[in-house]
């Protein structure tokens, strides 16, 4: 896509099928005008979002379930569509809802807030290390039973690749696990996601957002995405809003975050893991860099890759080591 399609609508135009992900479940979706839909590739900070808009959504920390049951994973390929539509249509709440799929793969509505998070690809790698390892052999097992005979079925990590993160990454960075990506297996691709929504970037209802830029400067952040979902924060609410959004705080309260215990060993501590970037530099080789690096450059945009590897925030204040919308 190119910068000529900013001022048009997203346009779905494919199906994205894959053991954990189905975008058909979308025709099930029946939006409401204040909805939000939190999307990214993967391990790129949708979780912290979810949290986020957690926070702001009940500043006073009364919020009645779990994070990740308050805001479900929509295109996850189970449980049943109609379960997670009908958990929807209870809720009294302003709605938030996650997707891991890519702008011409979901529904889009202009009456919907899309929070779309972008991330280093090296240090979304780093994170899907940790998250492929801890997930338990037996959903591995239970997705593969249940996804259609032509979709590719995920291997362990360790049966895979040994346990070995290098020999993960050759294979991640160069081998899709659907048919229109070429990276990412054995999930999908960090990079085709960030490119199909960055064209529509300056839409009104479209809102990048960086990991860098939450590690940097998370209080200016998070009053920025309230201020574009036109939610008010009581002003002696936002001391404790900021702080339970801190990467630190949703380790210490991992299980009203995602307790996930039946997914990942360690649950949800496991799941959230370190929240740090840069632990790529002590892994991967130059040799692995330079493949990243023409990843990078045969997928993406000059302008989307340097956001992709340092923010906004981050680039401005020369602070980009740890996790808004790009500058027009």
């Amino acid at each position: 896509m190119s910068d000529v399609a900013a001022s048009l609508r997203p346009d779905r135009t494919c199906h994205f099928r894959h053991v954990l992900l189905d975008s058909d479940r979308w025709d099930a979706y029946k939006p409401r005008p204040s909805d939000i839909v939190i999307t990214t590739s993967m391990k790129a900070g949708t979780t912290w979002m979810q949290t986020i808009v957690a926070c702001l959504l009940f500043p006073d920390g009364r919020q009645p379930a779990p994070t990740n049951v308050l805001s479900p994973w929509f295109d996850l390929s189970f449980p049943a569509v109609g379960d997670v539509v009908d958990l929807l249509e209870t809720q009294k709440h302003r709605r938030f809802v996650k997707s891991h799929l890519p702008a011409n793969a979901i529904r889009y509505f202009d009456e919907v807030r899309y929070l779309v998070i972008g991330r280093d690809g090296r240090d979304v790698f780093m994170s899907l290390v940790n998250h492929y390892e801890r997930m338990k052999p037996e959903i591995i097992a239970m997705a593969n039973h249940m996804a259609p005979p032509d979709i590719p079925h995920m291997p362990l990590y360790s049966e895979a690749f040994d346990s070995d993160p290098r020999a993960f990454f050759d294979h991640w960075i160069s081998t899709g696990s659907v048919p229109s990506e070429g990276d990412g297996s054995p999930f999908w691709s960090h990079f085709a996601h960030i490119a199909s929504w960055w064209p529509y970037r300056h839409l009104p209802n479209v809102r990048l957002v960086h990991f860098n830029d939450l590690l940097v400067d998370l209080e200016g952040e998070m009053q920025a995405i309230a201020e574009w979902l036109a939610i008010d924060v009581p002003e002696r609410f936002w001391p404790e809003v900021v702080e339970r959004a801190t990467f630190a705080s949703m380790k210490e309260n991992a299980d009203d975050v995602a307790p996930v215990p039946f997914v990942f060993d360690g649950g949800g501590d496991g799941f959230l893991h370190s929240g740090t970037n840069g632990r790529w530099r002590d892994v991967l080789s130059g040799d692995q860099l330079q493949r990243y690096e023409a990843r990078v450059k045969a997928v993406l945009t000059p302008d989307c890759a340097s956001w992709l590897e340092h923010g906004s925030n981050a680039v401005a204040t020369g602070k980009s080591g740890s996790p808004g919308s790009p500058k027009p």
